[in-house]
């Protein structure tokens, strides 16, 4: 909380007040404290009298001072402080005066601040302003009322002096709110004395206020002034002074010191005459309790029609009420002087106004000189108990201190508040905010663009092939657009994506290329890239290996691996923070961690890992980029697995994805392939991009020139600004001190990048199954190893019996690695060696490596800002900067988001944006990391520009992708062989047309949890077999998975699913190439295959089929008949079935949901399963199963086709 101003003058800013209400003490503290305070004071309950004025009886004492006026003592300032902490540091007044102390230098500044009332970018100015000085400036959120929380923080900075001014400030508010005001200020001021005393601070200056005094009769006002407070406020801040008084009469009983100065404020206006700070203004409290400048200046600016100045009838010049007003700086150095000052147990109290009162009218025409707008306003009655003047007699404090104001003319004050006002909050200009949470959302939209659209037929140019440009111009090709031009610095497209061979045949991914996505149009794009026998599907198995043991990922989600003792520290801290309330909002990635997985948990493994990862400490990352990058925790979830010893299920987009044979690289070569020759350049290096209107053009290394209407730049976003002759001040915005080799402001990780190729098949077992190993301590000075060999054979150059590891190494100025290549190679073989990666004794074939000086995008605090600022002004240029590193977006970085960045950009060049939004990718990463955008296989180039209101001339036809076929086969296992899925592979890869496939193997006696060492992976992955644990007592009857995968993947089934019966034969009919696809030529959605011709129900059977299955059928097929007395069926227990996603779907979810429950429910299991290989048909839509074209042989008669 914040003191934002001090008296409210004679005016109305709205009739209705309403503020959300915070609390933060129960009513029942609240009354101890009030009752234990009156005792405190020896029963002077008067002070919670608010006097209504004349009827009220002179007081002859003032508070804890003496009535009579005492001498003057000129006071000594040669007492020297350096460590200050400030409250409300995020406040008006408050904000001025650590300002002060950095102009001064010489102090280490702590500020405090809740920001209930204060403003997070008062406190980044600040922060700024700090930093460029070179002086120290600590900011803290937090409640002054949390007196341990402040207690840990005095003692944690040193702190000698506090300068306490956080507290509300509205007189109007208080008498609505009361209760917070002795809340923010009396009680807090009573714990932040605790907290003091605990600590050992002796010194205190306290900010107080004149509406101390009430209504006073006499002026001007002195120190001797009767304080009798008319408001819930001035009551508060006088309970406050009262407390103080007493610490310092306690410590000196004591012989301890303990010496305090208390000031009581007028109306404080203005800001820093240098305009770097100055009032916040965007609380609701500020519109509805404003100051009488404030108000003035939102009329001048028309935010408020006129002003209503209440009162015409007081005995002043003019009729309206007279007030004192005093500069925000002269007020501050009032207290930096103050500061010398404290000594001792010396209690010290003064008041700080100018002494000469201004009536309200005079305001108004000063306001009106100064912005020379006019303001008119309205007189309306008095407010009751408001007095005609309130004004100070200085004299004291300028006696006994020597401090006399710099900023007394009226004009002066109410000028440098203007120039803030005008500046910053001017409804015309807005001037954007310095806080980076504010900048979290998207960068545009379809309402906020203010950047022209290109002209028709543009000419696009692309700087960059790798996906981002790639894809554009894959966009570009198949919407028929001819107007573009490609060009590539380096002979071999791919960018970031590449694979690249070494000397001795090992391939590498510069990087861990697990592909998942989140958009139809890039899974079609690959489907039309590679044939489905290209791909390798695997299941993510990455553990993190710390404290010399693996546990499983999430790591927060499998503690219970880690040793006891680190554990339990664990559970009891999230315990903890289970039972306090949730933190604020937080600022940064730090903060996220702590508020989502409590201090023990982060510290153990979170914030080593990513500052492994990052290079760069979780403090200077934002958490917008978190999303499903993450994963969330549930405490009960934790505890649960902690007790039952239990690993929690794979998580993340990437707990399956799909890998090419060949590497990521051979996706986006095949992509280049199929661009038009005429429009791409390879060798192609851009020196210069000319940006002069009508004349806009790449200029190329081999003096060649590319003209572009638009410019798609892939190029990392530094690079881009400093490459604008033509536009020289936008090289200002890359201008920064990230500390790497582009000297900017835009964050990286630089990724050193090592090859092993290792020889021999005698691969570590506790490498089976694994993909990649987190490792989060310093131990290792790699953060991440892939066992790249594990994700295709075809990784080495002698599959199988070969393997390799790529290892990463990140480097920045937070995490400085060796220079010499010999020496970090040496460092990365140990750290396999030691790690149980590599034996020892291995064979090591190749050991190839590439530095990568931009690895990592990071997701600073600030980047969101910077991107956006940047963007803005290069699409003024008709130039847009996406990819990994043009965007700067981690989160939109993988290669589905990459390409999606291009298509994005060309559909914003060409037509305004698309059914997404303007570049949703780019402008809302949440939102389409949450999403699977669809694509428009059928769209029309001509529709869409005349949607647009365009007039483009596509050239050629358009090249339409094409929606693969999928075929899912959904099996059970529990110890028998799974070779069959061979023969399904050996069957899809002969399609007559192009099918996708997919085994979902259902396994019920704990073998999904092996690790298959890796001629067994690979063979998985080539099958497409997904293996999912289901039990591990082998108890669940197989239909129960059938049922499983149905109830699982109800919303999205492929085209056709192949329900396969345990332990199937490998030399069946349905495995055969022409096997399914024969039999759909005259049932395309059903049929069956079994040894044995369909057979009638066992009776035994029949009275649990009606019991139990006849009512889901009544259910599923929308009838009410009554069971039947004899079903035929194909009992077998070897029957598989094919069936159409439409079937399925044409059964509610319901039913399929209940049929679930009754094959997994216990004793009844077992007969429902049995009954049920009698009647799947009928849930798959057949009344019968004579149908001759519907059931067919696993093993016909005559050769195998």
């Amino acid at each position: 909380m914040s003191a934002e101003n001090d008296e409210d003058e004679p005016l109305t800013g709205s009739s209705s007040p309403s503020i959300e209400k915070t609390q933060r003490m129960p009513w029942v503290g609240l009354g101890l404290f009030l009752g234990a305070l009156a005792v405190f004071l020896g029963g002077n309950t008067g002070l919670l009298q608010f006097s209504t004025g004349s009827g009220a009886c002179k007081e002859t004492t003032c508070g804890g001072f003496p009535s009579e006026k005492q001498p003057y003592v000129s006071r000594s300032l040669s007492g020297k402080v350096t460590k200050v902490l400030v409250t409300g540091g995020a406040g008006f007044i408050a904000s001025h005066f650590a300002l002060m102390l950095v102009d001064h230098g010489g102090y280490n500044v702590t500020v405090v601040d809740d920001l209930s009332r204060g403003s997070i970018e008062t406190v980044l100015r600040l922060q700024a302003l700090a930093k460029a000085a070179g002086q120290p400036l600590h900011f803290e959120e937090i409640d002054v009322a949390r007196q341990y929380e402040m207690e840990h923080l005095l003692k944690s900075r040193g702190i000698e002096l506090v300068v306490h001014f956080s507290g509300n400030a509205y007189v109007g508010e208080s008498m609505v709110r009361p209760e917070d005001y002795f809340q923010n200020i009396t009680v807090s001021t009573v714990a932040l004395l605790r907290a003091m005393g605990a600590a050992g601070v002796d010194r205190l200056i306290f900010s107080s206020s004149c509406a101390t005094f009430g209504a006073p009769t006499e002026f001007p006002i002195t120190e001797q002034t009767p304080q009798r407070p008319t408001n819930p406020y001035g009551a508060a801040k006088l309970q406050a002074e009262q407390a103080i008084i007493a610490q310092v009469k306690a410590q000196q009983r004591l012989g301890k010191p303990f010496s305090a100065a208390l000031l009581r404020y007028f109306n404080v206006i203005g800001a820093d005459p240098r305009g770097r700070i100055g009032p916040h203004l965007k609380f609701e409290a500020n519109k509805l309790y404003p100051r009488i400048v404030d108000a003035a200046y939102d009329v001048a600016l028309g935010l408020r029609p006129e002003l209503r100045v209440m009162g015409s009838h007081f005995p002043t010049k003019d009729g309206s009420a007279a007030r004192d007003y005093i500069h925000v700086t002269d007020l501050v150095d009032a207290h930096v002087k103050l500061m010398a000052a404290l000594r001792g147990n010396e209690l010290l109290y003064y008041n700080v106004g100018n002494g000469a009162p201004y009536t309200v009218l005079e305001i108004v025409e000063v306001v009106k000189k100064v912005t020379g707008r006019p303001l008119p306003y309205t007189l309306t009655e008095e407010r009751p108990g408001d007095p005609p003047a309130l004004f100070s007699d200085p004299t004291k404090i300028k006696t006994e201190i020597g401090w006399a104001p710099r900023y007394a003319d009226i004009h002066a004050m109410v000028r440098h508040g203007w120039e803030w006002r005008i500046k910053h909050y001017n409804p015309a200009s807005p001037a954007p905010s310095v806080d980076p949470l504010e900048h979290s959302g998207p960068s545009f939209n379809e309402t906020t663009d203010d950047v022209p659209p290109l002209g028709d037929n543009p000419r696009i140019a692309i700087i960059g092939a790798g996906p981002t440009g790639l894809c554009a111009a894959y966009r570009l090709t198949e919407l028929g657009y001819t107007n573009w031009q490609l060009v590539e610095a380096t002979p071999k497209a791919s960018g970031l994506a590449c694979t690249i061979v070494d000397e001795s045949k090992f391939a590498w991914d510069i990087g861990v290329h697990c592909l998942f996505s989140h958009f139809e149009f890039f899974d079609a794009l690959l489907d039309r890239m590679l044939p489905p026998e290209d791909w390798l599907y695997h299941q993510r198995y990455s553990p993190a290996r710390m404290r010399g043991v693996w546990v499983g990922y999430p790591v927060q989600a499998n503690l219970w691996r880690l040793p006891e003792a680190e554990v339990m520290g664990i559970v009891k801290d999230l315990a903890q923070k289970e039972a306090q309330p949730p933190p604020p909002k937080p600022r940064d990635f730090r903060q996220w961690l702590h508020a989502g997985f409590g201090e023990k948990l982060t510290e153990s493994f979170m914030a080593p890992y990513n500052a492994k990862v990052w290079a760069h400490p979780a403090d200077e990352m934002n958490s917008i980029w978190v999303g499903e990058r993450v994963a969330t925790i549930k405490f009960e979830d934790i505890l649960s697995n902690v007790i039952r010893r239990k690993d929690a299920p794979a998580w993340g987009p990437n707990a399956q994805f799909r890998y090419p044979i060949n590497g990521t690289g051979m996706i986006w070569e095949k992509v280049f392939s199929q661009l038009p020759k005429e429009n791409t350049r390879l060798n192609a290096r851009v020196t210069a991009v000319r940006t002069v209107p009508g004349s806009k053009a790449l200029e190329l290394q081999d003096g060649s020139r590319v003209p572009f209407d638009g410019l798609l730049s892939t190029m990392p976003l530094p690079l881009l600004l400093r490459s604008l002759p033509d536009a020289p001040h936008l090289a200002a915005l890359a201008d920064g001190d990230n500390g790497a080799a582009d000297h900017s402001r835009f964050k990286h990780q630089t990724c050193n990048v090592f090859g092993v190729g290792i020889e021999g098949s005698a691969i570590p077992e506790i490498l089976n199954g694994v993909h990649w190993v987190y490792f989060p301590e310093d131990e290792f000075i790699f953060y991440r190893v892939t066992v790249l060999s594990n994700f295709s054979p075809r990784m080495v150059p002698k599959p199988y019996n070969q393997w390799s590891l790529l290892v990463e190494v990140s480097e920045s100025k937070h995490r400085v690695v060796p220079k010499s290549r010999k020496k970090l190679r040496g460092m990365v073989k140990d750290g396999l060696i030691r790690s149980g990666m590599m034996p020892a004794d291995a064979t090591i074939v190749t050991m190839w490596d590439m530095r990568l000086e931009y690895g990592y995008p990071v997701p600073y605090v600030e980047r969101n800002m910077h991107v956006h600022e940047a963007d803005h002004e290069l699409r003024k240029l008709g130039i847009w900067s996406r990819g990994r590193f043009g965007s700067w977006k981690y989160e939109v970085g993988n290669q589905d988001h990459s390409c999606m960045l291009g298509i994005d950009a060309v559909d914003s060049m060409l037509f305004g944006g698309n059914g997404a939004g303007r570049e949703a990718t780019f402008n809302s990463p949440n939102k389409v990391n949450v999403q699977y955008r669809k694509y428009d296989y059928d769209f029309e180039p001509a529709s869409l520009a005349r949607d647009a209101g365009r007039k483009h001339t596509f050239a050629v036809p358009p090249v339409r992708l094409k929606k693969l076929p999928q075929w899912d086969w959904v099996a059970y296992r529990c110890d028998g062989q799974d070779s069959w899925t061979n023969s399904v592979r050996g069957g899809m890869v002969k399609q007559p047309t192009p099918t996708k496939w997919l085994i979902h193997s259902y396994e019920g006696c704990g073998a999904a949890g092996v690790k298959r060492p890796m001629p067994e992976m690979l063979r998985e992955g080539l099958n497409h077999l997904d293996r999912i644990p289901f039990g591990t007592s082998g108890t669940s009857p197989p239909a129960a998975a059938w049922a499983r995968h149905i109830v699982a993947h109800y919303t999205k089934l492929p085209n056709l699913l192949i329900f396969v019966p345990a332990g199937p034969d490998k030399q069946s009919a349905l495995f055969w190439a022409t096997g399914i696809s024969s039999a759909r030529s005259t049932a395309p959605d059903f049929g069956a295959y079994a040894s044995a011709a369909p057979t009638d129900m066992p009776a035994e059977l029949l009275s649990n089929f009606c019991t139990s299955l006849w009512p889901l059928i009544k259910q599923a097929r929308g009838f009410d008949r009554p069971c039947p007395e004899r079903v035929v069926g194909l009992g077998g227990a070897d029957t598989a079935y094919y069936v159409a996603a439409e079937r399925i779907k044409a059964v509610p979810l319901a039913v399929w949901q209940q049929l679930l429950a009754l094959l997994t429910g216990g004793d009844t299991a077992l007969a429902t399963a049995k009954g049920l290989a009698y009647s799947w048909h009928i849930f798959f839509g057949e009344k019968t199963m004579l149908k001759p074209p519907l059931v067919h042989p696993h093993l016909p008669r005559g050769d195998r086709k």
